[in-house]
């Protein structure tokens, strides 16, 4: 059996923290948690649950992420965030591939999200794959600040799919989605740098809309589905529009 190291990074994350961890007891050999200071309970509910602690300054996303990975014991990783759950499916995936392991050097599973207990089965979320799982000998997190991904770091490195959702519970209101503080940071630091003219923006933002509600069916997660592509359409404005972006 392929031993397994689960890494979570964290900043005052009590309200969510244990769900995913009580997620992941049955097939985690390790969990490390690298902390940036938290000021609520979240040291007191890792540790209770047996979860290495360790705190560290934050930098940025993917340093973060790329530290996690570092403090590890086992080879094997398996990367969530706080606000993510192993659904049952998903966990006897990876215990599969755990027992199978050389397959694959990095396994890709779908993310389910969520706003509030509503699942988002349509539009720009889903299926929203994501690498987690990996061999941190041929893939790793990427350094950039924000919207980090896995990427190999060998020619070699091989890359599977594994059955099972990771349920994300991003937002506990389509009030906080339309309004999250995440989508002024996130553009703020990924904010296009070429020059655009105005009207080609707006199209941008109205194809992201039609793309995520009509294109991908968005539709049929009803008001929900309609408040997703809202939020598509305004992190597009946000990214365009800056002082240097229009000519």
């Amino acid at each position: 059996m392929n031993p397994l190291s689960v890494v979570i990074i964290t900043l005052n994350e009590a309200k969510r923290i244990e769900k995913c961890l009580l997620s992941i007891q049955d097939v985690a050999d390790e969990i490390v948690v690298v902390d940036a200071f938290s000021t609520d309970q979240t040291q007191a509910i890792c540790e209770k649950l047996g979860a290495r602690f360790i705190q560290r300054k934050w930098t940025n996303f993917g340093d973060c992420k790329r530290f996690a990975t570092q403090m590890a014991t086992h080879d094997t990783i398996l990367s969530l965030d706080a606000d993510e759950v192993v659904s049952e499916e998903l966990k006897l995936s990876i215990q599969h591939v755990k027992a199978n392991w050389g397959e694959a050097d990095a396994y890709h599973f779908k993310r389910l999200n969520f706003v509030g207990d509503k699942a988002i089965r349509y539009g720009a979320w889903y299926p929203d794959c994501k690498i987690r799982l990996f061999d941190r000998r041929k893939a790793n997190w990427t350094d950039v600040p924000v919207h980090e991904v896995i990427g190999s770091t060998t020619k070699d490195c091989v890359v599977g799919h594994l059955q099972g959702n990771l349920l994300h519970y991003s937002f506990e209101s389509a009030e906080a989605l339309l309004n999250s503080p995440k989508t002024k940071l996130y553009t703020g630091m990924y904010r296009h740098k070429k020059k655009i003219a105005k009207p080609l923006v707006f199209l941008k933002a109205g194809f992201s809309f039609l793309k995520s509600y009509v294109f991908k069916l968005g539709l049929l997660d009803g008001k929900l589905g309609c408040t997703v592509a809202r939020s598509g359409m305004k992190y597009t404005l946000l990214k365009y529009q800056n002082p240097q972006g229009f000519s």
